[in-house]
Parts: structure tokens; sequence; C-alpha cells
């Protein structure tokens, strides 16, 4: 209906987001002991979704938000990836993101209730706020969790990052 913001949820985000290896979905990687070399430069996205992408808007569905994986954030090469892209060109006001970031779950030591060091796990999360009354995203942020609890289900924000 016309009154829901449109998301679209993918494995891999669409095709025409940039070619360069630091791009939302830029190629970052070469060839393998298997596989003749490839320049590390190129879109990898997915033509598919671009294709239905374009072609909601056309009919007038135009998503507030695209989010998807696949793209690691670290950059073979050495870098970040950018995790957060928008196309103005052809779908204005959509906030494409890229929630890949690898490893999501990283060890980490920190002090329990007594002091004492102890083994926990952080775990990466993407959290993105909609405003309901304009169908824009407002925020999108890099969130690392602390499960203090695993009984009670008590966490802890340990990192958290505003990325759009």
């Amino acid at each position: 209906p016309d009154e829901n913001a449109v998301v679209v949820l993918a494995h891999s985000g669409p095709k025409g987001l940039g070619n360069r290896p630091y791009n939302i979905c830029g190629k970052d990687w070469g060839g393998s002991p298997d596989r003749p070399p490839m320049a590390p430069l190129g879109d990898f996205g997915d033509s598919d979704l671009r294709t239905a992408l374009d072609g909601a808007a056309e009919a007038g569905c135009v998503p507030c938000l695209v989010v998807f994986g696949h793209m690691h954030h670290r950059l073979n090469m050495g870098g970040r990836r950018q995790m957060v892209a928008l196309d103005n060109q052809r779908l204005p006001g959509t906030v494409f993101v890229n929630a890949a970031t690898v490893p999501r779950l990283v060890d980490i030591v920190a002090e329990d209730a007594a002091g004492s060091p102890k083994q926990r796990k952080k775990r990466h999360f993407c959290l993105v706020t909609l405003n309901a009354q304009q169908d824009k995203v407002q925020t999108v942020r890099d969130v690392w969790v602390e499960v203090v609890d695993s009984e009670s289900g008590e966490c802890r924000v340990v990192d958290e990052k505003l990325i759009y």
C-alpha cells in the first residue's frame, strides 16, 4: 500500500553504485591459482536487482532502503569499503546499506561484576531507523553488542558509529 515504506532485503547490492574497490559493491579481488587473474576493478553489483529496482521505480514504488551483505567491509588490498551509498540519479531518496562486517562475532576479554577478566563475544549489527511519517531512512548505525549474561539475555553496546 502507498502508506507503507518499502524496504528491500537482498543478498548482494545492485549494479550501478560504483566500480572502485572501495565502493559499496566494488570488486576488490583479483585472480586465484585456479582462475586467471582479474583486474581488481569493477562493479560487482547484481544486475537483476538493478533491473527490479528500476522497474519498481518506473511503477511508482521507490524503496526508502535497500539492505544487503555479501561484500565484506574490509578490502583485500587494505582499507574499508563504503557501507552506505545513495543513487540520486536513478533512485533519489533510496539509501543502500551493506551490512557485511566480517567477522561478525569477535572474542573479547571483559571484566565481570567482580572485576575479573572473562572471555566473551561481541556481535555486529547494523541498525536502521526509519522516519515513519516521511518514508525515509533517518539513521544507520554500525553497532557492536556484548552479551553480558546469556541466561538473562542481558546485553550492552560496546561500540557504536553513526554511518548515515
